[in-house]
């Protein structure tokens, strides 16, 4: 068995070639495509709008900001021209869609383990409950709708809860 090489002229003469880190996402990309394999497995409600986009910048070899809220690049809510040259994409996200993907969210972002060993047990309605506060919020006019209300206070009350 041939051991790995040990310095940096027997990883030259072993004929080793490094691979830009765009260039091996997107082999690796297209190689799941091809594949039929689930992008992004574990990202919930973004399949019709985000992924698609993260696919193309991607395949571009473009860089990617996500960006929920873009009025916090500049005052007049545009992303600086300057920054967005060396950005090439800029990924919009959204809230959850439906309640059921934010339930989905909930149950894959809370933290409900408390390292005891003992089951926690809340009837399934509280959760949802949660879930629809923050629904709620989102629509109330005392948020300020371009900043709005993210998915993490959801979570972040079940793990509470």
């Amino acid at each position: 068995m041939k051991h790995p090489p040990g310095t940096i002229r027997e990883l030259r003469d072993s004929g080793y070639g490094s691979t830009p880190v765009k260039v091996e996402m997107e082999r690796n990309l297209i190689r799941a495509m091809e594949n039929g394999e689930e992008l992004f497995p574990g990202i919930i409600g973004y399949q019709g709008a985000v992924i698609p986009q993260i696919v193309n910048a991607i395949l571009s070899h473009h860089d990617i900001v996500f960006s929920a809220n873009p009025e916090e690049y500049s005052r007049s809510g545009k992303i600086i021209s300057q920054l967005k040259d060396r950005i090439g994409s800029e990924i919009r996200t959204h809230y959850p869609l439906t309640g059921e993907a934010g339930l989905k969210i909930i149950d894959q972002e809370a933290k409900v383990d408390v390292g005891t060993g003992l089951e926690l047990k809340v009837p399934g309605f509280m959760r949802d409950i949660v879930e629809q506060i923050t629904i709620e919020a989102r629509k109330s006019p005392h948020v300020n709708h371009s900043s709005g209300v993210s998915a993490r206070p959801a979570w972040m009350t079940w793990s509470k809860v």
